[in-house]
């Protein structure tokens, strides 16, 4: 049983974290796939052939056995975990299905609990340097191609802002308690905190939060909207957070309210 639960802890430090990464990970293009309208991909749909969405996928379990339903729906789940993980951790799909053939049928690992833990962990670390330097890449594109945009401002520690609506009340310091309402976004648009959508407003102190908040907040005054665009340096740096892929520069639509 604690060879079990070690072995399903190995899987949990491959895949978990990075599905916490990739759920949130901009896209590298930065391009979006053609809508079902274009040229391209009405030229691929006709007929029941082209048919896709829930009624094509009941199709699937059509004729199945309540045991195999339930077994083609684990598979696929587990399918869908791992496929999300793909996206950071590069499996070689042929070897993975065998991997996973072989722990079925309860054959031995091949190797000890411990070598197994080793080549886990040194794989995801090197797959996770690649994504940070991927990301690393893409944020300082973005940030000099925004900094000659109309509007966009640059302080000396490389925060970048835009005013939408400058305030007239009271301007914080970096000691200030402040209520916001805020949209947090990764540079593909994907939200990933918003006091908006939870409907109520943020009050935090000043001297505690990412640096980029700390700077671009004292910039403001009260009654003021702001966007502010952090590097990664002056948010979660080259560590990140689940939410957050490394070296991740955030976008952040701030209105100020309330200064104490």
């Amino acid at each position: 049983m604690q060879t079990n639960t070690f072995r399903t802890g190995l899987l949990a430090a491959a895949v978990v974290f990075a599905l916490a990464a990739c759920n949130q990970q901009p896209a590298s293009g930065g391009a979006s796939a053609p809508a079902a309208s274009s040229p391209a991909a009405a030229s691929t749909a006709s007929g029941p052939a082209a048919a896709s969405g829930p009624a094509a996928a009941s199709d699937v379990l059509a004729g199945m056995t309540e045991q195999q339903k339930a077994s083609y729906l684990i598979g696929y789940l587990q399918g869908q975990q791992l496929g999300d993980a793909n996206t950071i951790l590069d499996f070689d799909q042929a070897t993975l299905i065998k991997g996973l053939q072989a722990g079925m049928a309860s054959q031995p690992l091949p190797v000890s609990d411990e070598e197994a833990n080793n080549i886990l962990q040194q794989y995801h670390t090197a797959q996770m340097g690649k994504l940070a330097t991927r990301q690393l890449e893409e944020g300082k594109a973005f940030l000099e191609a925004n900094k000659a945009k109309e509007g966009v401002k640059t302080t000396p520690s490389g925060l970048q802002y835009s005013v939408k609506t400058e305030g007239t009340g009271k301007q914080p310091t970096a000691k200030s308690t402040v209520t916001v309402h805020y949209e947090g976004r990764l540079l593909d648009g994907t939200v990933f905190d918003s006091s908006i959508k939870r409907g109520e407003p943020a009050t935090f102190k000043l001297d505690g939060v990412i640096k980029g908040w700390t700077e671009g907040l004292q910039l403001m005054k009260e009654g003021g909207e702001y966007t502010l665009y952090i590097p990664a340096e002056l948010a979660y740096g080259d560590k990140g957070n689940p939410s957050i892929p490394p070296n991740s520069v955030l976008v952040f639509d701030v209105k100020l309210i309330k200064v104490q």
